[in-house]
């Protein structure tokens, strides 16, 4: 802390002239919508699926025990797929995991993404992969050893 003081402390803050950030509206659809963005001089592609929900905030309990809930969810999804990315040669993905965040102050978005080898039969296996090992969670839930490595890696983010 001493250190990032020494060397940050002289810097200014910045004068703000606005008090409140811009509001923008994104649309929003009630069916799936698909984009799909090519670059020639990539080796490599990725896909993601998106999934959007209302962002709610409130300072109670229950509305932190759900956020705790979703981000150790997410978590333990994460592992999951990065554990399938270094299964080897056969994995469906080169990397995997899954992100929150929010687009709008009213708006989350929770991102489950995959690195692939260029290639359409590339990008429906990682595709099923990712789509099964939800399926997967949804039926199965996690294992016990996955939730404490989870837990650990939540609780070591808080020391």
């Amino acid at each position: 802390v001493n250190a990032v003081k020494r060397v940050l402390g002289g810097i200014p803050p910045v004068q703000s002239t606005s008090s409140k950030l811009p509001k923008f509206t994104l649309p929003r659809h009630d069916v799936d919508r698909a984009c799909l963005l090519t670059d020639a001089e990539l080796t490599q592609a990725s896909v993601s699926i998106d999934f959007f929900e209302p962002l709610l905030v409130s300072p109670t309990r229950t509305h932190a025990r759900r956020d705790v809930v979703k981000r150790l969810v997410t978590t333990l999804v994460d592992q999951r797929l990065m554990r399938i990315a270094r299964s080897g040669g056969a994995a469906p993905f080169l990397s995997a995991g899954v992100s929150m965040r929010p687009i709008v102050p009213d708006l989350m978005c929770t991102s489950i993404s995959a690195v692939i080898p260029e290639g359409e039969a590339s990008i429906e296996r990682a595709i099923d992969a990712v789509m099964r090992e939800c399926h997967r969670v949804a039926t199965h839930g996690f294992l016990a050893e996955e939730l404490a490595m989870a837990k650990l890696k939540w609780g070591s983010s808080f020391d």
